[in-house]
């Protein structure tokens, strides 16, 4: 009882920002925007179970959960100024957010940026930034499926530092990164890390290509040192439907070896009607030397997955979304937890609804 009147509590308190919110932009130096992701997860073939440690995102169990309340507050002065502030709560900023101080938890963005070229493509911006790695992030109701892949789980959600973007030509755009490790509020106490994000556009097409490299070493983990990671994600756009497909590997040093990881996977997003659609993920994450994900024996992680979901959108501002997502175990180890057993299946269901403006 007392989970949900929390959960009623905090809706009551982001509804009349959210009603404020679809009257207009206060004016053109104040802009609002942001959303809600509500919603009742369950693992099927064990109703008791209250967490997927596997997840940050949608990882709560068994009751009415906000995943994410966010509040875009945009503020441009003038023209060569611009400053973002993003805060938000739920039970992702809660599970993301774990290992930072808490006075930081609420910070999904937070940065201040100048002009640098007459024309207006070019920004420098220092502070917290939304990551650029694959095309998924935390915000649900800005995705084509209701949860995450496990590709972006496993990547920087944010990142602190500073970040330069340049639009080379009309349809090709290149940022750069000086940053404060991977994904790290406190300062780390190191030559900071780097990291690259290639974008073009044209026509139905979208790709992204990014890149990172740094030093990983830290009190936590003395034997690790310098990891490179790079992925690729594509877009393909029309009238009636979407396309997605995302890859990566990465590689770390430990005690001068090199271990590997990686993922892949696709989906899809078609228009039935013109408020419903309906949406498949099919992905593979391979991480043999237990680099990101401790689960079972870790004798490494073999993991493939399926979704399947669908998208109804009551107004432009309220969706309702349904998923059934399904992970298998391929390892046989026991990588997932039933009745208190280890077991290689993991079922799931999502009753989602979402708010946006």
């Amino acid at each position: 009882m007392e989970n949900f009147q929390q959960f009623f509590l905090k809706i009551l308190f982001f509804c009349p920002l959210f009603l404020y919110s679809q009257k207009k932009d206060i004016d053109s130096v104040i802009k609002i925007h942001g959303g809600m992701d509500c919603y009742i997860g369950a693992q099927l073939n064990d109703f008791k179970q209250k967490q997927v440690p596997l997840f940050v995102s949608h990882n709560q169990l068994g009751s009415g959960i906000i995943n994410l309340a966010l509040l875009e507050l945009s503020y441009t002065p003038t023209k060569n100024l611009r400053v973002q502030l993003s805060p938000g709560f739920g039970s992702y900023m809660n599970a993301n957010y774990a290992s930072e101080n808490k006075n930081l938890r609420w910070i999904y963005e937070g940065y201040m940026g100048i002009k640098t070229s007459k024309k207006g493509t070019d920004w420098i911006d220092i502070g917290v930034f939304s990551s650029p790695y694959t095309y998924e992030f935390a915000k649900s109701w800005e995705q084509p499926i209701f949860t995450r892949s496990l590709a972006p789980e496993y990547v920087p959600y944010y990142l602190l530092g500073l970040r330069y973007k340049r639009k080379i030509n009309t349809n090709l755009s290149l940022t750069t990164f000086l940053l404060n490790g991977w994904q790290h509020l406190e300062i780390q106490r190191k030559i900071p890390s780097l990291g690259t994000q290639l974008e073009y556009t044209k026509k139905k097409n979208y790709i992204n290509w990014t890149s990172y490299q740094g030093n990983e070493k830290n009190v936590a983990q003395p034997n690790f040192g310098y990891r490179f990671f790079t992925e690729m994600s594509w877009i393909y756009t029309t009238n009636k439907f979407k396309l997605f497909a995302c890859g990566y590997t990465g590689m770390q040093l430990i005690s001068g070896q090199a271990k590997f990881w990686g993922q892949v996977h696709f989906a899809g997003e078609f228009q039935l009607i013109k408020k419903l659609s309906v949406n498949a993920r099919v992905e593979q994450f391979l991480d043999p030397n237990n680099i990101q994900i401790r689960q079972g024996s870790n004798h490494g992680f073999n993991c493939s997955g399926l979704s399947l979901g669908l998208h109804a959108k009551v107004t432009d501002f309220l969706s309702l979304r349904l998923e059934s997502r399904l992970l298998l175990d391929n390892s046989k180890t026991g990588g997932f937890i039933k009745e208190g057993q280890q077991t290689n299946l993991l079922p799931l269901g999502f009753i989602g609804v979402q708010l946006k403006f």
